[in-house]
């Protein structure tokens, strides 16, 4: 079962699913699912997350859950649609861990590293968790969520992994993101606008490498957290400048706002040793996911 099977995360993961020859019954939200989702999913189906009834019996015949389902508000910060946040990434959350923990499935959550401590060194599984109050409700629903699932897992025995996933980036993203507003301007040829002086920063992660790394824990892999990123952080004035560089030929250029106000936190680049340990895969670094994520534009790719 993949949980947001039509999301940017989740699609990703359900055609790796299909790809490997398992069945995927699929849970969205939409009422029209992409085409090729509705033809290849061995089922589809909206569930009513309430009813412990009705998850415990979609889940007969299901071996593992990757969680994908979540809620990234419009808004970040204080202004933003709190409860929303916390019914999606918390609420749902603990109800999956609850049936998965009476039916014996195996679950992969996709957590957020967004909820770590800002920090300007690398980060480890272990260092401090407290979310940057600009995307509080975001990251504090998802770090919730994550402590329900390691309540299941230690205390009701759910075979259960969190992937505590970076900024992650590439084609099907919300156009309302960094790296996606970067991606068009450079692309139509108009200045990419970077705001806040260019200097706040986060490891951005191409998108088909979180997927690949899901798939890999949905086979194996011990119980715990795990960090998914590309192992470096960028500001945003050097992801700006590497947008630029992956559109040869393009008379775009960087513009830097300054300041305004107090300067934002940066996110902290993830240590991913144990999931490199675990797996063996290693995240793209940004110059190739980018020129990736420009070949899937140009070639009419999502």
């Amino acid at each position: 079962m993949v949980t947001g099977a039509a999301g940017f995360i989740g699609s990703r993961v359900a055609a790796g699913c299909l790809e490997r020859g398992w069945e995927v019954l699929g849970v969205i939200r939409e009422s029209s699912p992409p085409d090729w989702l509705a033809r290849a999913c061995t089922g589809l189906t909206r569930l009513d997350w309430d009813d412990d009834l009705a998850m415990r019996s979609a889940l007969v015949g299901v071996d593992v859950v990757v969680h994908a389902a979540a809620f990234v508000p419009p808004v970040h910060g204080l202004a933003g649609p709190i409860r929303r946040c916390f019914e999606v990434n918390t609420v749902l959350t603990g109800q999956v861990v609850r049936a998965c923990a009476a039916s014996g499935v195996r679950l992969i959550y996709l957590s957020s590293a967004a909820a770590y401590k800002p920090s300007a060194e690398p980060v480890l599984e272990t260092a401090p968790l407290y979310p940057d109050p600009r995307v509080a409700p975001y990251a504090a629903s998802k770090l919730a969520g994550e402590i329900l699932v390691e309540g299941g897992r230690q205390a009701l025995g759910l075979a259960a992994l969190s992937l505590r996933v970076g900024s992650c980036y590439g084609p099907g993203m919300s156009p309302r993101a960094a790296v996606a507003r970067f991606m068009e301007a450079a692309a139509a040829g108009r200045p990419v606008e970077v705001w806040d002086g260019g200097t706040p920063s986060c490891d951005y992660v191409f998108v088909e490498d979180v997927a690949a790394i899901a798939l890999a824990a949905a086979e194996s892999g011990r119980p715990g957290i795990y960090n998914v990123g590309s192992g470096a952080s960028h500001s945003l004035l050097a992801l700006a400048e590497a947008v630029v560089q992956v559109h040869p030929g393009t008379s775009s250029r960087v513009e830097v706002r300054p300041v305004a106000g107090v300067p934002r936190a940066s996110f902290p680049a993830l240590v991913t040793r144990k999931a490199r340990q675990e797996w063996g895969l290693e995240a793209r670094d940004l110059m190739t996911g980018l020129r990736l994520y420009r070949e899937a534009i140009v070639g009419g790719g999502s």
